[in-house]
C-alpha cells in the first residue's frame, strides 16, 4: 500500500510539472516573465503596464509594454531550448541573436517629453494627430514598404498612437519612416528631412509616396490573325499618378503554342507555361531586358501555381500529382529540382484544394493553401486557409482561417496574397480579406462598394457568374472584373444574345483608391480621384491585361 501511495506521489509531482510548463506563446504569463528579467528594483525597463501583445506563432509573442520611465518598450519573447527568454530592444541596443533591431528615425515622439524624438522600423508612439497613415521600409526598395497597423492608448493622460511594423530579415537595413496625413501629403520623413522653422523636421514637398506604387505594369497577349501564326506578347504601363493608360506597340516575346499561361510578379523575369506537354512549337525573345523561363511541364490555372522571381533564378511551382492526396513543392535550379511534399499534420481532415501563394525567402518557402475539411461530407464544405513553412526537409503548418465561409462550387472563387492579407473575390462580385496573421476575416467595403457601384450603372443582364480576378502588387490590390454582359436583341422576330464588351479594374491600398478604368462597350475611361483622365475607343476583341502577382 505504502509503495502505491508513493508512485501516486511521484505521478502526481511529474503531472504538475508538465502542467505548469507553458507550451503556447498565448498562454504565457508575461507580466511574470519580463518582472522576472528586471528583477533589479533599480531597472526603468521594469513593465509597469502591458499594452499589447501579438503572437507571431506558438514559439513566438511581440509585447509592446509601458516601463518605470514612462516610456514604451518592445519585447519579444521566445521560446528557446523549450524555455521561453525574453529580449527587450532599447535605444542603441541590439542584443546578440536577436531579431529585433532599434533604427533611429525622427518621427516618433517620447509620451512624456514633448520634443524628444527617437523611434525604431518596428515602432513609434506618435502624439501627432495629423498623422494618419505610416510607412517603414528599406530605403531605395519600394517594394519592401509595409502599412504600419497602429494601437491607440492613454498614456499620462495623453492619447496616443502606436505604430508597428515587423520586420525579420534586418541584414543590411536602412529604414525609412514616412507619415502622411489623411490627404496623403507627407508630414515626415527620416531619410530626407527638411529644416523648418522652430527646428521642426519635416519632407519637401515634391517627395515620392513611399509604399503606394506609382505605375502598375501589365502584360497582354494578341490572338493570331490566322491559325498556326504566333502570339505576340506585349506590355503596358498603368500610371496611377496621372491617370494615363499605355500599350506598347513592340512585342516582348512571341510565342507559337496553342495555349499557354504566364507568371509574372511585375519584374523582367517571365514564367511561361504550355496547355499541354510539346505544345509549345516556338519562342522568340524579342527585347534581350526580359528573361523568359519555360515551365516544361502544364500547370492547372486554377489550382497549381508557379513563383519567377526577378531577381532569383530559381522557380517555385506548387503542383498536384495523381498518385497522392497531397501537394508538393518543386524547386528548380540550375542544377535540378528539388521536391518537398506539403503533407498535412493530419492528412485525414485536411484535403488541400489549391495554392493561393508562394512567398519565397531567404531561408525558407511559404506556402498559402486552402484546404477543405474531409469530415464536413453530407452538409456544407467548410473551406480554411493554411501556411505551409518550408525549411530544408522541413515543413511546419499554421493554420491562418478553419472557417471561410465561401463556395467553390460552379465559378469559386479567385484569391491573392496582398501584403499580409489573402484577399477572396466570390462569385456575388464581393471581396472579403483574412489576415495572414491574426485570421480576422472582413469584408472589403470600398472595393464591394466601387464593384456594386459600376454593375449599377452598367451590367443589366449577364449570362454566369464570374468573380473578380484579383491581384497583389507592392502592397496595392488590383481587382480585374469582367462581367458575361449581355443584352437581347431581337432580329427578324428571333431574340439574339449579344455579348457586351465591359471591364472593370480598380487598384486601391488599404482603403485608399489608387486609380480605376472603366470599359464599356467601345469606349475606356481612366479615372483618377473620380475623374476622367483619359478616354480611348478600342476595337473589338480588347486585349486581356495581366497584372503581376507578389
Amino acid at each position: 500500500m505504502r509503495k502505491i501511495s508513493v508512485l501516486m506521489i511521484i505521478a502526481l509531482i511529474l503531472l504538475t510539472g508538465c502542467a505548469g510548463r507553458v507550451q503556447n506563446a498565448q498562454d504565457l504569463n508575461v507580466e511574470k516573465i519580463l518582472a522576472e528579467r528586471f528583477k533589479d528594483s533599480s531597472s526603468v525597463w521594469r513593465p509597469t503596464k502591458i499594452l499589447f501583445k501579438n503572437p507571431v506563432d506558438n514559439d513566438e509573442l511581440i509585447v509592446f509594454y509601458l516601463n518605470r520611465e514612462g516610456t514604451i518598450n518592445i519585447a519579444r519573447i521566445a521560446k528557446v531550448n523549450e524555455a521561453w527568454k525574453p529580449y527587450v530592444a532599447a535605444i542603441g541596443e541590439q542584443p546578440p541573436g536577436d531579431a529585433i533591431t532599434w533604427m533611429w528615425s525622427q518621427l516618433c515622439n517620447r509620451p512624456v517629453e514633448k520634443d524628444y524624438a527617437i523611434g525604431s522600423v518596428f515602432y513609434g508612439y506618435v502624439n501627432s494627430p495629423k498623422v494618419s497613415r505610416v510607412v517603414v521600409g528599406r530605403e531605395g526598395e519600394e517594394s519592401s514598404y509595409r502599412e504600419a497597423r497602429f494601437k491607440e492608448f492613454t498614456i499620462n493622460g495623453k492619447q496616443v498612437k502606436l505604430y508597428y511594423v515587423f520586420f525579420k530579415d534586418l541584414s543590411g537595413f536602412k529604414d525609412n519612416v514616412i507619415a502622411f496625413d489623411k490627404d496623403g501629403n507627407v508630414l515626415f520623413n527620416n531619410k530626407q528631412p527638411v529644416e523648418r522653422e522652430h527646428g521642426q523636421r519635416v519632407i519637401g514637398e515634391t517627395a515620392p509616396q513611399a509604399g503606394i506604387p506609382e505605375k502598375v505594369p501589365f502584360i497582354f497577349r494578341e490572338k493570331p490573325a490566322r491559325p498556326g501564326e504566333p502570339w505576340q506578347v506585349r506590355t503596358g504601363v498603368w500610371d496611377l499618378q496621372n491617370g494615363q493608360v499605355e500599350m506598347h506597340e513592340k512585342a516582348i516575346f512571341t510565342v507559337d503554342a496553342e495555349d499557354f499561361m504566364l507568371s509574372w510578379d511585375g519584374g523582367k523575369r517571365i514564367g511561361i507555361s504550355p496547355s499541354a506537354p510539346g505544345s509549345l512549337k516556338g519562342l522568340i525573345d524579342n527585347r534581350s531586358d526580359y528573361s523568359l523561363s519555360v515551365l516544361n511541364s502544364p500547370l492547372s490555372s486554377y489550382i497549381e501555381k508557379a513563383k519567377c522571381p526577378s531577381h532569383r533564378d530559381e522557380t517555385f511551382i506548387v503542383r498536384n500529382y495523381p498518385d497522392q492526396d497531397y501537394p508538393v513543392l518543386e524547386i528548380h535550379r540550375p542544377l535540378g529540382v528539388e521536391k518537398i511534399a506539403l503533407k498535412p499534420e493530419n492528412p485525414r481532415q485536411m484535403f488541400i484544394f489549391r495554392c493561393v501563394a508562394i512567398l519565397p525567402g531567404d531561408d525558407k518557402v511559404d506556402a498559402f493553401l486552402e484546404y477543405s475539411n474531409r469530415l464536413s461530407f453530407g452538409g456544407d464544405t467548410r473551406v480554411g486557409l493554411a501556411r505551409a513553412t518550408v525549411r530544408g526537409d522541413e515543413v511546419e503548418w499554421k493554420i491562418i482561417a478553419g472557417d471561410i465561409d465561401v463556395s467553390e462550387a460552379g465559378a469559386g472563387t479567385r484569391m491573392a496574397r496582398v501584403g499580409n492579407r489573402i484577399v477572396i473575390a466570390e462569385q456575388d462580385n464581393t471581396v472579403k480579406t483574412v489576415d495572414i496573421v491574426t485570421g480576422n476575416i472582413s469584408p472589403y467595403e470600398e472595393v464591394n462598394r466601387r464593384i456594386k457601384n459600376f454593375q449599377e450603372k452598367n451590367v443589366y443582364l449577364t449570362e454566369c457568374l464570374s468573380p473578380p480576378a484579383v491581384h497583389g502588387y507592392r502592397g496595392a490590390l488590383i481587382v480585374s472584373w469582367v462581367p458575361a454582359a449581355i443584352e437581347e436583341k431581337e432580329v427578324n422576330g428571333n431574340k439574339i444574345i449579344h455579348w457586351i464588351p465591359m471591364r472593370y479594374i480598380l487598384a486601391i491600398k488599404d482603403d485608399r483608391v489608387l486609380g480605376e478604368v472603366k470599359l464599356v462597350r467601345d469606349e475606356l475611361a481612366v479615372i483618377k480621384d473620380d475623374q476622367v483622365k483619359q478616354k480611348m475607343v478600342v476595337k473589338e476583341g480588347f486585349p486581356h491585361w495581366q497584372f503581376p502577382r507578389e
